[in-house]
């Protein structure tokens, strides 16, 4: 598992947005680290449009710049970063067509997907799921985005 915490900061205003340091012993290095920033950017701990360097990252999670770098290009070719000039890497931001697209899609395969979990689900599971329907929402009324993704991939997962 991923231990202790480091923080990348945005040059403006940065918000806190922690990566984990990486246990060595597991996958590749470039794997690890691809799964960590991934972790940090689907949780919301980066800001659209935020700058990210190699050289960050790579201090942020204690590893050399080259895993660093493999986890950057994998996930720009993701799209889930995105070059905007020599050697400057962002968190992309989210377009209104690109999230209409997402909802869109959302709608059709989450009621198929709860359908088929409700018949499957144990019963002392229902309360737990209750729990955290009821923290996302929580966390949403008081605007703290990066906790209503938490919980709400804690639901999903």
């Amino acid at each position: 598992m991923l231990s202790g915490s480091l923080e990348l900061q945005a040059a403006r205003t940065p918000p806190k947005t922690a990566l984990f340091p990486i246990d060595r012993h597991q996958l590749s290095l470039g794997e690890l680290a691809y799964t960590s920033l991934k972790e940090a950017i689907v949780r919301g701990h980066f800001r659209a449009g935020q700058k990210l360097t190699v050289r960050r990252v790579a201090e942020a999670l204690s590893i050399s710049t080259s895993p660093a770098r493999d986890a950057i290009m994998r996930l720009i070719g993701e799209g889930a970063l995105a070059n905007a000039g020599p050697k400057t890497v962002i968190v992309p931001i989210l377009t209104l067509a690109a999230l209409d697209e997402v909802t869109s899609i959302r709608l059709v395969l989450e009621p198929l997907a709860a359908g088929i979990a409700a018949e499957r689900i144990a019963g002392d599971s229902v309360e737990g799921l209750k729990k955290l329907q009821a923290q996302s929402t929580s966390m949403l009324d008081a605007t703290n985005h990066a906790a209503t993704l938490r919980a709400d991939k804690s639901f999903h997962f």
